[in-house]
């Protein structure tokens, strides 16, 4: 059927915008206005975006599990030296105050260093 025959129908002209939309859907579903094989490749196109896309994603979350993961462990990391340091700072406060200060250590061996 020849798109022009079936514009100058009157039914066509007397539905207005409307019509003419639907015209031009049919017409490029129908590939009288794009050819079928572009519209096919543009479809497959759409699709490698879509699979490209969606493997990127997969890369993401890939990439944030891992940071993810590394942050645990230095948080981990973080608290057991801020324990280590609290133990020692414990140790230092208890030498101390069993031994004295630095002052009395000379004393005890003797002598001024």
């Amino acid at each position: 059927m020849d798109p022009l025959a079936f514009i100058s129908q009157p039914i066509i002209i007397q539905t207005g915008a409307t019509g003419i939309l639907v015209l031009v859907i049919i017409s490029i579903l129908r590939g009288w206005l794009v050819p079928r094989a572009v519209l096919v490749d543009r479809m497959k196109d759409k699709d490698d975006i879509i699979a490209r896309q969606q493997i990127e994603i997969e890369r993401w979350v890939a990439a944030h599990t891992t940071s993810e993961a590394g942050r645990a462990e230095l948080k981990d990391q973080n608290s057991k030296l801020i324990a280590g340091q609290e133990s020692q700072n414990r140790f230092i406060d208890e030498f101390h105050r069993y031994f004295g200060t630095r002052e009395n250590l000379r004393q005890i061996e003797g002598g001024d260093h």
